[in-house]
């Protein structure tokens, strides 16, 4: 819906992914353990962090969405994007036990 009602919001969610990249870094070890992976595969996402290309992102967002109305719409776009991953993780998480 978000795509053919504004595809610029769609930057929104873009935001979200990239920016959860570098969050994720931290996050691997736990990911691994809380789903007993014993190798790298299903974790690749866990490791694709990178600081500069996250500088070179935020500064063409920045860049691309000057004016006020339309940082607000991206902002708007975000915040469902990080409601809709709070739902998936939450469902994907039941039944799990921290640290076994």
């Amino acid at each position: 819906m978000t795509a053919a009602s504004d595809p610029r919001e769609l930057l929104g969610f873009l935001y979200v992914m990239e920016g959860s990249t570098l969050g994720a870094l931290m996050l691997r070890q736990f990911v691994t353990a809380a789903y007993r992976l014993h190798t790298t595969e299903g974790v690749a996402y866990y490791s694709s962090g990178d600081r500069d290309r996250w500088a070179c992102f935020t500064a063409r967002m920045n860049e691309a969405h000057s004016r006020p109305e339309d940082q607000e719409r991206v902002i708007a776009a975000a915040q469902r994007a990080y409601h809709h991953i709070a739902v998936i993780s939450q469902a994907l998480s039941a039944g799990l036990t921290p640290g076994t």
